[in-house]
């Protein structure tokens, strides 16, 4: 499972492009790589496979609220979250409506998966959880390529076991247009 960082209410789409775009100009690298990456899904047997098959792969996820002090309007309500996961849900199974949108490198694969995303029950040491963390923090976070709300000892808060759950970080962002954004490599 990977994670990513987001903004609660983000002016602009995803920041992923700009920063792989910065990611391919640092590591030419990754960009070939991310290549091999999509013409070997394009062509895999096991992804058609994975179509026709009706069992569902539950991905247990966790969202990490890292709030500034003093700023309630950053604490994101739980009934937010879910819709959010649900919104999500919609996007893997290929139920929205902007799914014309889809970049043509995706569209040769693009379609419906057997991923369904929830918010985890159970926390690492075993307890039972909601699956959203809510941390207060007198931080400033800069903007893509930030990584300070993902530790502890940098005013956010370490992931959760990344090969049990996804892991999704919330804060506000120092770039007011960013959305949020994802390493793809």
């Amino acid at each position: 499972c990977g994670s990513f960082a987001t903004r609660a209410q983000p002016s602009e789409p995803c920041g992923t492009d700009a920063l792989m775009k910065q990611l391919y100009i640092d590591h030419p690298e990754l960009e070939k790589q991310a290549q091999r990456n999509f013409d070997l899904a394009r062509s895999s047997e096991e992804l058609v496979a994975a179509r026709g098959t009706s069992q569902k792969t539950i991905v247990p996820v966790v969202i990490h609220i890292v709030h500034k002090r003093g700023q309630p309007q950053q604490i994101i309500p739980i009934h937010r979250v879910k819709q959010q996961i649900a919104t999500l849900n919609n996007d893997f199974q290929r139920l929205n409506a902007d799914t014309i949108d889809t970049p043509a490198i995706f569209q040769p694969i693009a379609g419906a998966t057997n991923f369904e995303f929830r918010l985890a029950l159970i926390d690492p040491w075993g307890n039972a959880t909601n699956g959203i963390t809510y941390t207060e923090t007198d931080t400033n976070f800069g903007g893509s390529g930030e990584y300070r709300m993902k530790f502890d000892s940098t005013g956010g808060i370490n992931a959760w076991d990344v090969s049990r759950y996804m892991n999704v970080w919330v804060c506000q962002l120092g770039d007011p247009g960013l959305g949020g954004y994802a390493y793809l490599a």
